[in-house]
């Protein structure tokens, strides 16, 4: 059977049509502008005639994570000017070796974590409108692996800032690339005399408290600021202390391991 021009026209508008529209459900596997990846701009090809404006960042990682350690990442996509219409994003965790990094856990709302080829993207399902203050924030969980090989950290995302026309012409891509370093956990002795450091700080819900050694399992008291205590109990690296029955308020908390103690101070909204 031949197919004229017309209905080869109709047949790669249908697969073109199909294909952006898959692509607002969620966007095509490892297009995070990561060495050897593809990137948004291979299938949105415009030059952007509208004027879109923006930026991709992602917060939550500090410069030396810890070993072992559990961090909220909070990915961040914005269009200041505000003629946007919808967003959607894409993030991976590598190694110094290019290899998957960690665990990607518990995603937001309107995100999704999945496996390709060895690796693991966090990326939008669905894309979303751009809301009022013309900023879309998804959040996932990035547990460190233990005993890494590599201790390098580099988090490629990658952002499409868009009109919303279902089409690929007028759209906006934006990058952003974090490097970091994994540490390997103290212990509460080599802690000792230091401030110890909690997140997040003030929270509303739980606090994780950095530096335990992986594995073991640290004492924990929470006081108020009159003295009186309100918690005690275990924590270990990684784990979240719950303080969702607390009042809102200023808060002293002790770690101890049996023979040393660090204390610390976080606020309860």
């Amino acid at each position: 059977m031949k197919l004229n021009i017309s209905q080869l026209l109709i047949t790669g508008v249908i697969f073109l049509s199909v294909f952006l529209l898959g692509n607002a459900s969620f966007p095509p596997a490892a297009h995070t502008g990561a060495p050897g990846e593809g990137l948004c701009s291979d299938c949105h090809l415009g030059n952007n005639p509208l004027g879109l404006d923006g930026d991709i960042s992602v917060n939550g990682v500090p410069t030396n994570p810890i070993d072992g350690e559990r961090y909220e990442l909070e990915v961040i996509l914005r269009n200041p000017n505000g003629l946007a219409a919808r967003g959607g994003f894409q993030l991976v965790v590598l190694d110094g070796d290019n290899n998957s990094l960690g665990t990607l856990e518990n995603p937001s709302a309107s995100s999704r974590t999945r496996n390709f080829a060895g690796k693991q993207y966090f990326e939008h399902s669905p894309a979303s409108n751009f809301p009022g203050d013309n900023e879309l924030i998804w959040t996932v969980d990035w547990l460190v692996p233990e005993n890494p090989d590599n201790r390098e950290v580099n988090i490629y995302a990658a952002g499409n800032i868009a009109d919303g026309n279902g089409a690929s012409s007028n759209d906006f891509i934006v990058t952003n690339v974090l490097a970091a370093t994994i540490e390997m956990p103290s212990s509460i002795a080599d802690l000792q005399g230091e401030l110890l450091e909690i997140y997040p700080n003030p929270t509303t819900d739980r606090l994780y408290v950095k530096g335990l050694t992986q594995g073991d399992q640290f004492g924990v008291e929470v006081f108020d600021m009159m003295g009186r205590r309100v918690h005690m109990g275990e924590i270990s690296a990684g784990q979240p202390l719950s303080v969702t029955h607390l009042k809102s308020g200023t808060y002293l908390i002790n770690i101890s391991d049996g023979k040393n103690a660090v204390s610390g101070k976080f606020l309860k909204q």
